[in-house]
């Protein structure tokens, strides 16, 4: 699971489970940045889930907003903010901050995007297709229905 989203590296230790996304270039003598069991060391560590932090949804208000809306910042993807939303599409060769944030997301579901640069390339639309498949969405942009899912 862990390397679905996009971990490369894990450990079990007798008292932690480790992952990170750094390449092995990155790695000190072959090892992690921080030690878990004794809490030396420790990098800033990101998580992954399936689930947006309000952050992420305060973003997303954010990022609405400067194109116009006057969302509550409140990080609670409610209707207004969803049906702002459908307003958008992400297609091939998009880009800008609500791109990146549908990147990011993608990223974070383990739909895989590569570096959230805030441009729809080649690798953004085929996370999309995927996305959109395995939601048993329409295939294609990004658009409508498809942000329930993604905002879930």
């Amino acid at each position: 699971a862990a390397e679905k989203l996009g971990f490369n590296g894990i450990g079990i230790m007798s008292t932690a489970f480790h992952c990170d996304e750094r390449t092995t270039e990155n790695y000190k003598n072959g090892h992690w940045f921080g030690d878990e069991t004794t809490g030396k060391n420790i990098d800033t560590f990101i998580t992954k889930t399936g689930k947006l932090s309000d952050n992420a949804i305060s973003d997303l208000q954010r990022i609405l907003n400067a194109k116009g809306y006057s969302l509550a910042v409140d990080g609670i993807a409610g209707p207004q903010t969803i049906s702002a939303c459908h307003n958008y599409t992400i297609e091939n060769g998009d880009s800008g901050p609500l791109t990146k944030w549908v990147q990011s997301r993608l990223n974070n579901l383990g739909y895989t995007c590569g570096t959230a640069d805030g441009i729809a390339g080649k690798k953004t639309m085929s996370a999309i297709a995927n996305f959109q498949r395995a939601n048993g969405l329409g295939i294609g942009y990004l658009g409508g229905g498809d942000w329930d899912k993604l905002i879930k």
